[in-house]
């Protein structure tokens, strides 16, 4: 893998594989990033020499890609420390287990002298011990003696029939024969990691596999010690290229080297010629991240030597063209202006917008050019100081959250408790007012959680139509006074003109759609041309008609009211 965002996107694909298969690998993708990370930072202090700044002054411009990797590399530790803890701790119970069966078969061998009940009870005892898994490394080649060793007292010091012994003996030749076509079948498998783990497993069988016929155990043998031959020379064939891979990628390198030391050496009389020897010092930086990755060991001596002749060939340029650089101070007035724009946003509570803007500041700093080394430091400084205020605010007011609807709730079910005791008395204006200062009250509250919002609300609905219900109002009076009480809240909110507007849209494109489906009813009164006025379709129609017409002829009056309100605004 030749970038970083590769390395990362590899490692992700990991997390969702088994750990015991992908150790090794998720080993050498970390190598391989900060490898790639090393370089980066090194070609950044080339960038800083380059425009003759003072290495005393270098400060890394932080990759974005290493926190991502670090993030998704945690899980994988993790998930890997979780993983060692389990299989130590399953293999601790399996060490149990077996030492337990290894009791019973001593027992068993010592003291049944019931030759039929001893062989049940002898099966049950390798039928446990197939099953046990993995046990500690150190305690394999133990266990494995001490079992060999009891299974072998068993069938030469217990006196047993012929033809027990004789099923048993065909049986483990028959499970042999098959370990031994499963090794053989394994040959043409392409994974080697699925190999290595067969493999393993298939060892473990074997050795735990009891004996055969003295007769047939050559021949079951050799063909099992040539399976494991030419498995274990697949194995190696496959790292043995991987390494062949690593030294061309090495050869590479260091022609690459070669060449940089070169082009160090020519002398550039001209801006031309030192411009076209840089484009291809660029170019062989570039093609350096595209090649593969070379042994470990060799991996910081090929580096050293790479970087060190771009540092004797930019050093040359320096002498050669000078410390004088263009366009800092240019630089530094966009930043200064990205800077003022950003403080403007820093205190805005209008998280997704400002976020928004904020991101895109952020882009417009990336594409302005270096402001110098005397200036460029603190400017990122006070601007990454800044958003990252923004952001913390944010992050701050989203954590409290839940707890300020949960508190709006509340403060909203003991409005409706008020609303629903309040008895009207007076004149209708009066009790008016009163809605009006209910309903004000309960718009100053904010969100309440979301699974709460619509039943909430209904419930507001039903209190206010009780409350219009006792000045004896009709639904379309009601309409009017609460769309124009909502109206009166916008103008004197927060961003009222915004809030007007957006109203506005809002009504406009409602209106929009009742004309048009006014205009699609109408065109279909021509399909009733000869029907009888008593037809119940066209009376349907008719009736749809008129309550569109009356629809739109609320809208239209809601939006006379909000251009009334945003000339007042004006």
């Amino acid at each position: 893998m030749n970038t970083q965002e590769e390395i990362i996107a590899r490692l992700v694909e990991l997390l969702e594989l088994p750990v015991e298969e992908t150790m090794r690998e998720a080993n050498e993708l970390k190598s391989a990033f900060y490898a790639l990370n090393h370089q980066m930072i090194e070609a950044q202090k080339l960038e800083h020499r380059e425009i003759g700044a003072k290495m005393e002054d270098f400060i890394a411009i932080a990759n974005p890609l290493e926190e991502t990797f670090k993030e998704h590399f945690s899980k994988y530790r993790d998930n890997k420390a979780k993983h060692l803890h389990q299989k130590e701790e399953e293999e601790k119970k399996n060490l149990k287990e077996k030492k337990d069966v290894l009791k019973g078969l001593k027992d068993l061998i010592d003291n049944e002298e019931n030759i039929g009940k001893s062989f049940d009870r002898f099966k049950d005892f390798q039928d446990r011990w197939k099953k046990v898994g993995a046990v500690p490394k150190e305690m394999v080649g133990v266990l494995s003696q001490e079992y060999k060793a009891e299974i072998d007292r068993f069938y030469y010091n217990i006196t047993i029939n012929k033809e027990l012994k004789e099923y048993d003996l065909t049986k483990n030749l028959e499970l042999r024969d098959a370990l031994v076509a499963k090794l053989e079948a394994l040959q043409s498998e392409e994974t080697i990691k699925d190999v290595e783990f067969i493999l393993a497993a298939a060892k473990e069988q074997w050795d735990d596999a009891g004996p055969v016929k003295p007769e047939v155990f050559k021949a079951v043998n050799d063909r099992y010690f040539e399976a494991l031959k030419v498995l274990h020379k697949k194995i190696q064939d496959f790292y043995s290229e991987r390494k062949d891979s690593m030294e061309s990628n090495l050869e590479a390198k260091k022609a690459m080297v070669a060449r940089v030391v070169e082009l160090a050496a020519e002398d550039h009389d001209s801006v031309g010629r030192w411009n076209k020897a840089t484009d291809e010092v660029n170019k062989l930086r570039e093609d350096w991240k595209l090649i593969g990755l070379v042994e470990r060991k060799f991996n910081n001596q090929v580096w050293g030597e790479f970087k060190e002749a771009i540092d004797q060939f930019f050093d040359k340029k320096k002498a050669f063209f000078g410390e004088a650089r263009e366009g800092f101070k240019e630089n530094k007035e966009k930043k200064e202006k990205l800077i003022e724009r950003a403080e403007a946003l820093k205190d805005s509570t209008e998280w997704k917008e400002t976020t928004e803007m904020l991101k895109r500041l952020q882009n417009d700093w990336k594409r302005v050019g270096s402001a110098g080394q005397r200036d460029e430091n603190k400017l990122w400084g006070k601007f990454r100081g800044i958003c990252d205020a923004f952001f913390k605010q944010k992050k701050e007011w989203f954590d409290g959250m839940d707890d300020r609807q949960a508190a709006n709730l509340k403060a909203k079910e003991e409005m409706l408790t008020k609303i629903s005791a309040t008895k009207l008395q007076g004149s209708k204006e009066e009790g008016l007012e009163i809605i009006k200062a209910l309903a004000a009250d309960w718009a100053a509250i904010n969100h309440v959680p979301k699974n709460d919002i619509k039943r909430i609300a209904s419930e507001y609905d039903k209190a206010i139509e009780k409350l219009y219900a006792q000045l004896k109002m009709d639904k379309e009076q009601v309409a009017k006074v609460r769309f124009k009480n909502k109206v009166e809240r916008l103008v004197e909110g927060d961003n009222g003109a915004d809030q007007l507007e957006r109203e506005q849209h809002y009504i406009q494109k409602v209106l929009r759609e009742k004309k048009d489906e006014l205009l699609q009813y109408e065109n279909n009164m021509a399909f009733f041309a000869k029907a009888k006025p008593d037809n119940p379709l066209l009376i349907n129609a008719q009736k749809n008609i008129a309550a569109l017409k009356a629809e739109v002829e609320g809208f239209e009056e809601k939006l006379k009211l909000l251009r009334v309100s945003q000339r007042k605004l004006a």
